[in-house]
């Protein structure tokens, strides 16, 4: 395998799992073999497998699945189980979605309600920090979403740590701090989680809600 074709798939490996936290090799193969020729196969990967994870790329590759290494395996298997037990399907990136996920230490989240979080920081901090903190808190929203046996409240415990901690809510009365809080918790809601398989939750809320709607048109036109 050349540098390049070896870089080339990492990037894919380091993209997609910190878009999924895990995935099943068929899910791997699929997307990557949209983007890369000739088609990259199992046997391949595994080839280099010990090379690539020496290189500490942030994923571990395994006989059935490739995993994060970016949290604990009891929280992997939360996921994979979770997404397993309610059916939920793949989001099927970009490869400027990938591509960008790959850079996972500077990685985060672009929609408006990043961007109006973004703006928040860097008005009580500055741009740099702000960007710093962005990458920080995109494995907060991405990452812990779902706990068996957890409440809401202490599945963003560790987001609410990270707050206190960088004195966000450092405000005069309590309608600022819902104010703030909500920019916190609409960028939550719009990033793309390992729970849902690369939705965000109103992305996830929202198609869940069209096909509600299209089972009652189909009912009532029986």
């Amino acid at each position: 395998m050349t540098n390049e074709r070896r870089d080339r798939i990492e990037t894919f490996l380091k993209g997609l799992t910190y878009l999924y936290g895990v995935m099943d090799w068929e899910q791997f193969l699929k997307i990557a073999n949209k983007h890369i020729s000739p088609e990259v196969t199992e046997e391949e990967v595994k080839k280099e497998r010990y090379f690539m994870f020496e290189k500490g790329a942030g994923y571990k590759i395994y006989e059935d699945i490739i995993q994060s290494t970016l949290a604990h395996d009891e929280i992997i298997d939360d996921v994979y189980n979770h997404a397993e037990e309610y059916h939920k399907e793949y989001y099927t990136p970009t490869e400027k979605q990938i591509v960008g996920r790959a850079n996972f230490d500077r990685f985060y989240e672009t929609t408006e309600a990043h961007k109006q979080l973004k703006k928040y920081l860097e008005k009580i901090t500055s741009k740099e920090k702000a960007e710093k903190h962005m990458a920080k808190l995109h494995p907060l929203f991405a990452i812990d979403g779902v706990r068996k046996g957890r409440s809401i409240s202490s599945r963003t415990e560790p987001l609410m740590e990270y707050i206190d901690k960088n004195g966000f809510l450092d405000c005069n009365n309590m309608e600022e701090i819902n104010e703030v809080l909500s920019l916190f918790m609409n960028a939550m809601n719009n990033t793309r989680t390992w729970a849902n398989r690369g939705r965000s939750p109103n992305q996830l809320g929202n198609q869940i809600r069209k096909n509600r709607e299209r089972l009652y048109e189909i009912l009532n036109s029986i």
